[in-house]
């Protein structure tokens, strides 16, 4: 099997948001709130994220921080991770290393019963206020090739950012070995990328 990872920054700071630190985000449907969790305290047994608390706590204890939607129940509709630090990819198989300034933004999830509310798009609204709040530049992230043009769209149609393709990664799994190598990322990128600079240009503009 052979699956390619399309590595993309964001320059937050060219924004028309920057200036307030206040991103665009979509309406929350009715007893649904976004929290930033970070710090080694939380979370507990209880915590009813993507990943398990275990997981979740050793994360934080090294840094990252969660995004997530709660909802009425208190329990967790959707989360994005954050870091400025290198993070594994289980499905391509490798470590990606944000570059100095950027932030990776990484598993994002939300609940089967609560798609198709945009959570996660409040997720990556919310994960940007948070980036820029922390004195960083922009964000790294990683879109599979076929997802590239509707994920650089969302951004700038949203207001968030530009995106731009930096890297590709590939992962060959052969008899149960997983081999990684790094290419340019694939020129037929760039009319998607195109069309998401006027985007958000005109989305700048309105």
């Amino acid at each position: 099997m052979i699956r390619e990872l399309v590595l993309v920054t964001a320059d937050l700071t060219a924004t028309p948001w920057a200036g307030t630190g206040i991103p665009p985000m979509m309406a929350l449907p009715e007893g649904f709130a976004v929290e930033v969790v970070a710090g080694p305290g939380p979370p507990d047994a209880k915590w009813t994220g993507g990943v398990a608390a275990t997981t979740a706590r050793q994360r934080l204890s090294e840094g990252d921080r969660c995004i997530v939607v709660k909802c009425a129940a208190n329990e967790i509709a959707a989360e994005m991770w954050c870091t400025d630090q290198a993070r594994h990819i289980d499905w391509i198989g490798c470590d990606v290393v944000p570059p100095p300034a950027l932030t990776l933004l990484y598993n994002a999830w939300v609940a089967p019963v609560h798609r198709g509310h945009g959570l996660q798009w409040v997720l990556a609204a919310a994960a940007c206020g948070d980036v820029l709040a922390r004195g960083r530049r922009g964000i790294y992230a990683g879109v599979e090739r076929a997802e590239y043009a509707p994920f650089a769209r969302k951004y700038a149609a949203m207001g968030l950012a530009v995106i731009e393709p930096t890297t590709s990664l590939w992962a060959l799994t052969c008899f149960g070995q997983t081999f990684t190598f790094k290419t340019r990322p694939p020129g037929s990128l760039s009319d998607a990328t195109e069309k998401a600079q006027d985007l958000f240009a005109r989305q700048g503009r309105a």
